[in-house]
């Protein structure tokens, strides 16, 4: 075959059914350590950084976004339904009326928070020399503060343990917590959805955060610019602007630096997570990961 298709005089076109890039992945003798373009990064510490980012967002939702609350219940996956074939117009999970009941109360929940406490009337409301009433343009900054934060932490729990990671624009493109892929479009015509799923507990957070939170922020924003309407993406600041792409390798590094593991960007996390699919899952387990498409260099 060799003879056949094989000239050693001349330069001929050559095609490979896989292909190997410049850097690959190794693994410590036990199988326990990744060490990629000199980073090395030890099982245990990928649910380290989880646990970590974890428990501050979730110590951010609660005690400081709701309030401290210990009224509002918190929203989870399994007692809702969705229909990912919806195509009205801001339609989502959150108005499906399947959901009312659950979601009773959530639009003016944190409102109501601020109208009955007399700590967060004192914060958040302030009168004017006519008489009339408005929000403190100083607490709402700190609010959306916590809430930047919040989403910090959420770019780490909902990048790292899903597989394959999503790249940077891909993230920031999200709605609500479903993605709509066009890379494929091109090549076949058609859309791809480009669907990750989440630990119960984080899932979990993100849905509490979606029905609760949104609605305050809208009030927040109106108070400063009157029929305003909230961005729809998610990793956005109340004034609409979505974050750059590389806010999410800077929330990578830092979330790294809190939970002290070796720091990583999102380039970096894609290659090792393809490396460690491949290393602890069986074939037919890969088979529902898309490998093939990420790719070494890029980034």
């Amino acid at each position: 075959m060799c003879k056949k298709y094989f000239q050693q005089m001349a330069e001929t076109p050559f095609a490979s059914r896989t292909a190997f890039a410049k850097n690959q992945a190794r693994w410590s003798l036990d199988g326990q350590t990744i060490d990629y373009m000199g980073t090395k990064l030890h099982m245990e510490q990928v649910s380290q950084l989880v646990v970590s980012e974890f428990r501050q967002a979730h110590s951010l939702l609660y005690d400081e976004l709701l309030f401290g609350a210990n009224d509002i219940a918190p929203i989870e996956a399994w007692r809702l339904q969705d229909d990912l074939d919806l195509d009205d117009y801001g339609g989502s999970w959150l108005t499906d009326e399947r959901n009312a009941e659950i979601l009773k109360g959530t639009q003016d929940a944190l409102l109501r928070q601020i109208e009955h406490r007399a700590e967060l009337r004192g914060v958040y409301v302030r009168t004017d020399q006519a008489g009339g009433l408005s929000l403190c343009p100083k607490a709402m900054a700190c609010y959306e503060a916590h809430v930047q934060e919040f989403l910090k932490r959420m770019v780490t729990l909902i990048h790292v343990p899903p597989a394959p990671p999503l790249r940077a624009p891909e993230l920031l493109s999200m709605v609500m917590v479903y993605v709509r892929y066009h890379k494929s479009q091109e090549q076949v015509g058609a859309e791809t959805e480009n669907i990750r799923f989440l630990p119960r507990a984080i899932g979990d957070l993100l849905l509490t955060y979606l029905a609760l939170v949104p609605p305050l922020r809208q009030v927040f924003l109106r108070q400063r610019k009157p029929g305003a309407l909230l961005s729809p993406y998610l990793w956005s600041s109340l004034d609409g602007e979505v974050w750059r792409d590389t806010a999410i390798s800077s929330c990578l590094r830092r979330a790294c630096a809190r939970a002290e593991v070796p720091q990583f960007q999102v380039a970096w996390w894609r290659q090792a997570a393809a490396s460690i699919t491949k290393e602890k899952f069986s074939a037919k387990e890969r088979a529902n990961f898309d490998l093939e498409e990420i790719a070494a260099a890029e980034e």
